[in-house]
């Protein structure tokens, strides 16, 4: 083989591993521009979600804080009594949570270890805000009952003291849980 031959040898196959490995680093970009976007979805996605949320708890909050003129009582009190009862009065929006769960299994690679922590966080407080909501009325229904009760019976007044002690004890433990969520999910920011 002669001095030319070996030099377009050596060319060739140069040729062929700078074009083997320009393939690679090429597809290896748009496999990482194809995840880069992926990922970028799944955050836009979830970051509407939270928005929604946050912003149908404030139009429930709104509605439930402009049925009393005020809430504080004579001794600078809350009111959770009321909260209670208004918060029973008006719905509990649809608060979703799709993006979250149809995610679930790849938020771990899209989010660092402090965002999936508030992000969790976040979930839980709605799911927490339904279950107080719920309890609020069946401790409503249920205080509602005692009442028809007591009046189709002419039950003793001391009853129905009893029962509206407790419905005012329960509510009162629960309430202030019930308002810090609220209050807590109306400041939400993830990227805090």
């Amino acid at each position: 083989m002669t001095e030319q031959e070996i030099v377009r040898a050596l060319i060739t196959v140069g040729a062929v591993i700078l074009g083997f490995l320009l393939g690679q680093f090429s597809d290896w970009q748009k496999t990482k521009k194809a995840s880069s976007s992926k990922e970028r979805s799944i955050k836009k996605l979830i970051s509407l979600e939270i928005k929604l949320n946050i912003s149908r708890v404030k139009n429930y909050w709104d509605k439930v804080l402009d049925s009393h003129e005020t809430w504080e009582t004579d001794d600078g009190g809350f009111m959770y009594t009321q909260l209670a009862e208004a918060a029973v009065k008006n719905p509990l929006p649809l608060l979703t949570s799709n993006a979250w769960k149809s995610n679930l299994g790849e938020i771990v690679a899209v989010y660092n270890e402090t965002e999936l922590e508030k992000l969790w966080d976040f979930q839980n407080k709605l799911e927490r805000l339904y279950s107080l909501h719920s309890f609020f009325a069946d401790a409503v229904n249920e205080r509602r009952e005692t009442r028809r009760f007591h009046d189709a019976t002419h039950g003793s007044g001391a009853g129905m003291f009893i029962s509206s002690f407790s419905f005012v004890g329960s509510v009162n433990n629960h309430a202030p849980e019930f308002k810090a969520i609220v209050d807590e999910l109306l400041n939400f920011n993830s990227n805090s």
